[in-house]
C-alpha cells in the first residue's frame, strides 16, 4: 500500500508510511513541513523529513516529480531508509532528455510566487538556449547529461576528459535580466558543489539567452569561476572545455 499527497504548485509528491497509518477515523491529518516541500522542488532532490508518532518514528518523503519513481522504490523498498547519499554510486548524470514543449509557457507564472526558477523552466526561451547547448556539446562528439536520481536539478552537463561541466540555463528579459543572472549564479555554484561524479574537477556554466546588457556580468561571473555564456559564444566556450 502507498500513502502519498501531491502539492501541485510545486510539483512535489509527499510520502508517508503507510505501515504506520492503518487505523484511523475519518479525515485523519497527515503533516509534512511546508519548508520540506519547498526545499524538494527549489532544489530537486528528495528531502526526508523524521517525525515520532506514537507508535514508531517515522520517515516522510518529498520528491519532486522527476524522482517519484525513486521515491516509490525508497518507500517500498524498507521502512528504514539511507539518508540522500550514503552509500550510494555517483551516478554521473543520465542521457540528456529534451524538455517537452507545450504552448507559450506563460500559465506558468502562477507559480511565480512561489517558484521563479520553475517559470523559466517552462518558457520557450529557456528550452531553447538548453537544446542548442546541447546540439553543440553533441556536435563536439561529448554526451550532454541531465540530472541522475541523486543529483541536484541543474539544466544540462557533461564530461570532457575528467571535468564534469555543469550549466544552468536562464531566459532573460529587460525586466528581469539582473534577478535572473543572479539567480542563475547562484545556482550554478550550489550544483557544481554539491554534485558528485567522481570526476577531478566541476566547471559551472551559465548558460542565458542572450548577451547581458550590464558589461560587469562577464567579469563577475569569472571572479566566482564561472563561465557565462550565450548561443552566439557557446563554440568558444566550448572550445576552451578541452
Amino acid at each position: 500500500m502507498l500513502l502519498c499527497g501531491y502539492v501541485p504548485e510545486q510539483d512535489v509528491f509527499v510520502f508517508w508510511d503507510a505501515s504506520l497509518h492503518r487505523d484511523f477515523a475519518y479525515s485523519k491529518n497527515l503533516q509534512v513541513r511546508s519548508e520540506n516541500v519547498a526545499g524538494a522542488a527549489a532544489a530537486g532532490v528528495t528531502v526526508r523529513q523524521e517525525r515520532s508518532l506514537r507508535t514508531d518514528p517515522e520517515t516522510v518523503l518529498c520528491a519532486p516529480s522527476r524522482l517519484v519513481t525513486e521515491a516509490i522504490a525508497e518507500r517500498f523498498a524498507s521502512p528504514i531508509l539511507v539518508p540522500q547519499g550514503v552509500g550510494a554510486e555517483a551516478s554521473n548524470g543520465q542521457p540528456y532528455m529534451r524538455p517537452p514543449r507545450s504552448g507559450s509557457g506563460e500559465s506558468a507564472l502562477r507559480v511565480f510566487s512561489v517558484d521563479p526558477d520553475a517559470v523559466d523552466r517552462g518558457t520557450n526561451a529557456h528550452k531553447d538556449v538548453q537544446d542548442r547547448l546541447a546540439d553543440a556539446i553533441s556536435a563536439r562528439g561529448w554526451e550532454p547529461l541531465s540530472p541522475g536520481g541523486s543529483d541536484p536539478l541543474f539544466d544540462i552537463g557533461w564530461i570532457v576528459t575528467d571535468t564534469a561541466w555543469i550549466a544552468e540555463v536562464k531566459s532573460l528579459t529587460e525586466s528581469n535580466e539582473d534577478r535572473q543572472l543572479r539567480l542563475g549564479l547562484g545556482q550554478v555554484l550550489s550544483y557544481a558543489y554539491l554534485i558528485d561524479w567522481g570526476v577531478a574537477a566541476y566547471r559551472p556554466v551559465l548558460a542565458v539567452e542572450r548577451k547581458p546588457s550590464s558589461s560587469y556580468w562577464p567579469d563577475l561571473c569569472a571572479s566566482h569561476g564561472v563561465k557565462l555564456s550565450w548561443p552566439e559564444t557557446f563554440e568558444e566556450m566550448l572550445d576552451n572545455c578541452t
